[in-house]
């Protein structure tokens, strides 16, 4: 299962314990190009984040917030936790980055996240969420050029 499903599912299954519509979701076909994003976004904050909407059952941009920004945190402090040192600063600046925006991309595409407290995505989420499967194939590509400079 992909992570876009274990956002989308988590989400789905809130609403209907909630009793409330069932939540539209991203077409299966567009989580080819979410699936992109995930490789970037650390997978304890995928997991924590979609645990986080589960609880939450309604759309949150507190939670949003919470793991837009836990992700880069975590990009940096994981070599020190398992090596003791800090990746290289322009190094891990850069990931750090790329983290940041493939969460942010790829929360765009998940049912009751933050993104939704906005009338506009709100009111046009299968316009979003396409869009954010053309963003996740966009960065996808840009951040597999990037890292490729990087180990050069």
């Amino acid at each position: 299962m992909s992570v876009w499903r274990v956002g989308r599912d988590a989400a789905t299954d809130a609403t209907k314990t909630r009793g409330g519509p069932p939540t539209r979701g991203v077409e299966p076909k567009l989580e080819t190009f979410i699936d992109r994003v995930v490789k970037w976004i650390p997978g304890d904050v995928l997991a924590l984040y979609a645990a986080g909407v589960t609880a939450i059952g309604a759309p949150s941009m507190w939670w949003l917030v919470v793991g837009v920004i836990l992700s880069p945190i975590i990009v940096l402090l994981t070599p020190f936790a398992t090596t003791g040192h800090f990746a290289p600063w322009k190094a891990g600046l850069v990931l750090a980055v790329l983290a940041f925006v493939a969460t942010a991309i790829w929360s765009l595409s998940i049912p009751n996240s933050g993104w939704q407290e906005m009338q506009v995505i709100r009111d046009h989420a299968a316009q979003v969420a396409l869009g954010a499967a053309v963003l996740g194939l966009l960065f996808g590509l840009v951040a597999d050029g990037v890292e490729k400079r990087l180990k050069a």
